[in-house]
């Protein structure tokens, strides 16, 4: 069974460039990092659409557009 290690160097605010998928040549900041999953957030990379119910308790409501989890292998450090 393969190993999950990360055997990248990247750390958080990296700059790296999407190699491979939807965003492709595209490049951002590293937000965050889950070592365990193998799985980075950059910022402007991996947009999802997430439709937010109204809230007395949240002031963002609506269709909102975020980042989402993008794979360790797909991105590489500038």
């Amino acid at each position: 069974m393969k190993s999950k290690k990360l055997t990248k160097n990247i750390r958080i605010n990296d700059s790296v460039i999407v190699i491979s998928g939807k965003d492709k040549g595209k490049s951002g900041r590293i937000k965050s990092i889950d070592r365990k999953r193998l799985r980075v957030i950059v910022e402007n990379i991996g947009m999802c659409v997430k439709h937010q119910k109204r809230s007395s308790v949240l002031e963002s409501h609506g269709i909102l557009k975020k980042e989402s989890w993008i794979s360790i292998s797909k991105i590489k450090k500038i």
